[in-house]
């Protein structure tokens, strides 16, 4: 166990540099807010679709900040980043069903196609 800790919230965290940490956490509040208000509202234009693409994107800024995470400690969180790919992974195949190019193209302001 490494030497070198802080001590986020009572919690301890092995590193001596919570950035990362703490964006982590905050990203993983919103995408359990926004997760949560997408699963709860109806399936219509609007709430749903919004709480459903910045729940998205949480995942994704949290898939990226796992992979830093757990590069800085591979032999004990490697766990971590596979636990993170496969969620993104299970995202990312949950959006191309619904809209197979929505999750690789981006759209462009005021474009209507």
């Amino acid at each position: 166990m490494p030497t070198d800790t802080t001590s986020i919230g009572g919690f301890e965290i092995p590193s001596t540099d919570p950035t990362v940490v703490a964006v982590h956490v905050l990203i993983g509040v919103a995408a359990v807010v926004s997760g949560a208000v997408a699963m709860l509202s109806t399936k219509a234009a609007g709430r749903h679709p919004t709480a459903g693409t910045f729940y998205f994107w949480c995942l994704a800024a949290l898939a990226v900040t796992a992979t830093a995470l757990a590069i800085v400690r591979w032999a004990e969180d490697y766990e971590l980043f596979i636990l993170g790919a496969l969620a993104f992974a299970a995202a990312l195949l949950g959006r191309c069903a619904v809209e197979p190019m929505a999750a690789v193209t981006p759209r462009r302001a005021g474009v209507r196609e």
